[in-house]
């Protein structure tokens, strides 16, 4: 409807007023030039002569009617600007009457004089012209809403001219206003209001969309944003990050592009009523349970919340901030941005990695139709698939499944993939630090575990085991290695080269050995071993006895000597 109008409007010679009108941003001008363009080509515009004029900061109907002249080109060379070619040209036709010979005083008066005469002789000259006047509502404040439409129908009436005005209407106020709609009726011939869709304004925006641009097309339409300057500015910044983004998993660029676009929206926008105050909302109270009862959500909070669970944003987290301070800056700390979206990279892909496992073990739970070659086969396939995101229990339970499925080469080639294949530390394989370690049973994934364990770190000496032991209250399997091959000598002797709070708190450990549960044989080894090493230690002196019992350490007493009994003699 509005381009068949517009269309019609270039096409005709017939002198007459078009309105186009509608909100900022929403492509007002870009659909004329285009129309425009499309008209040309298809050589179907009706008057011989084009101007186009922004009346943004134009301050008198003089400079307009010297806009309009000097901005004069054919119709036929649209793509050509307004250059002194086309000024010269200008004053040649306006100045057919006086005579060629006249022309180069004439030329320079119309540089160096602004008189009145010179105006009215520019302004005579302009006919069958089709004249552009956009940005309405930001002319200067000196021009008159009045004027403007005043020379609009002059130059209809008597010039023969075709007139578009572009125009916001709702941001004219009060006087201005008021004389739009009073002489609107008068001057105007056709009025035409466009309103294009979210749809519409993303593709003039971003019109041969590609990588993640397709994404944020679908953004801003799910935002419904239809100010394609906002459109374009967000796009701008999506490029900046494109080539980090891209590279991760489609959970974290999905939401780079998703927190990019509204947050870009709500930041180019921020002026617009109807986001006013959901920047606040969405990074501070979004995603909050209030339970206190005085502290409700506001109906507008309601609807915000709302929006946002259809648009599918939970809650701001540090990326999003990381987004948002680029946003606002112009440009993205990259390095901040790579630390988090790696971070979320690696989670994401270890979610997708566990849902990926536990689809494999529905073969195993959720079947009875298929083989065991088909199970096991499909549980190996993902279990080394999906390495990074398999623990030791993982490991423990595959092993011992192909194991009771009398798989036993499986169980094997599971158990060395993980210990070849599985990156990370030493905590990666160290079960004594493993949150689950009682439920690993399994002796071959045990000495597995251990074995890999020592032979990526270096053996500590016993004192810095115990070091590390009391700092961190805990064991690894390194440590409980080494503390295994101590010699009840040995113990002593690393007792005795201990004193103060070290002292207590390593015995206290190795004593609380004893009450723990544990399948590996080397933590009963230590334990007794440190009993032994104590008892011989209380057994050297009364006062060592008497030190070991303050640290909970009690020796048996030793035994008292029995007296030898006198026989009676008789007789």
């Amino acid at each position: 409807m509005v381009e068949r109008e517009v269309l019609q409007f270039l096409q005709s010679e017939d002198p007459e007023v078009l309105c186009l009108s509608g909100a900022w941003g929403i492509g007002k001008t870009w659909l004329w030039n285009g129309l425009l363009t499309q008209a040309q080509a298809k050589t179907k515009i009706g008057l011989k002569s084009y101007a186009y004029i922004s009346l943004f900061g134009i301050q008198s109907i003089d400079d307009l009617k010297t806009a309009i002249f000097e901005n004069t080109v054919p119709t036929a060379a649209l793509i050509q600007e307004p250059s002194l070619d086309t000024f010269s040209d200008n004053i040649l036709q306006a100045l057919q009457p006086a005579g060629r010979k006249a022309l180069s005083g004439i030329v320079d008066t119309f540089f160096k004089s602004a008189s009145g005469g010179v105006r009215t002789l520019s302004h005579f000259s302009i006919s069958s012209t089709i004249i552009c006047l956009d940005d309405l509502e930001r002319k200067g404040e000196k021009l008159r809403v009045i004027d403007i439409l005043g020379l609009a129908s002059s130059l209809r009436e008597r010039r023969k001219c075709k007139i578009a005005i572009i125009l916001n209407s709702e941001q004219l106020i009060g006087d201005e206003k008021a004389a739009f709609d009073r002489y609107h009726e008068k001057v105007i011939d056709t009025s035409i209001t466009f309103a294009p869709t979210a749809g519409d304004c993303a593709s003039i925006a971003i019109n041969t969309a590609k990588g993640l641009e397709i994404a944020l097309v679908e953004r801003v339409k799910a935002l419904n944003v239809t100010n394609i300057r906002v459109i374009r500015k967000i796009q701008r910044l999506l490029r900046q990050v494109e080539p980090l983004a891209s590279k991760y998993h489609a959970n974290v660029s999905n939401q780079i592009v998703s927190t990019l676009a509204l947050f870009g929206w709500l930041h180019f926008s921020r002026t617009s009523d109807p986001t006013s105050g959901l920047m606040d909302f969405a990074m501070n109270k979004r995603g909050q349970v209030i339970f206190d009862e005085e502290k409700k959500f506001t109906d507008e909070e309601i609807r915000w919340n709302t929006f946002l669970d259809r648009y599918g944003f939970t809650a701001t987290d540090e990326l999003d901030l990381v987004i948002l301070e680029g946003i606002r800056a112009g440009f993205f700390n990259t390095a901040q941005l790579t630390e988090l979206s790696e971070k979320l990279d690696t989670a994401a892909r270890n979610m997708q990695a566990l849902a990926n496992l536990e689809r494999a073990w529905s073969l195993f739970h959720d079947s009875l139709a298929l083989d065991t070659d088909t199970v096991v086969q499909g549980i190996l396939s993902a279990f080394k698939q999906n390495l990074q995101a398999a623990n030791i229990t993982n490991l423990d339970a595959t092993v011992r499944t192909f194991k009771e499925l009398e798989r036993p080469d499986e169980a094997a080639e599971a158990l060395e993939y993980f210990l070849q294949n599985k990156q990370g530390g030493p905590k990666t394989f160290d079960l004594s630090s493993f949150a689950f370690r009682n439920h690993v049973s399994d002796p071959d994934v045990i000495a597995g575990l251990k074995a890999r364990i020592l032979s990526i770190q270096t053996l500590p000496t016993p004192d810095e085991v115990l070091e590390g032991m009391v700092a961190t209250n805990s064991w690894s399997i390194v440590g409980i290695e080494v503390l295994s091959h101590l010699t009840i000598d040995e113990f002593v002797a690393l007792f005795k080269r201990l004193d103060g709070s070290v002292l207590r708190e390593t015995i206290e450990s190795l004593r609380g050995i004893e009450s723990m549960d544990l399948k590996d044989k080397r933590y009963a080894q230590i334990s007794e071993s440190t009993r032994q090493a104590l008892l011989r230690i209380a057994e050297e002196s009364k006062l060592n006895a008497i030190r070991l019992r303050s640290f909970g350490f009690a020796p048996p007493p030793p035994s008292q000597p029995t007296t030898p009994t006198r026989k009676r003699s008789e007789g």
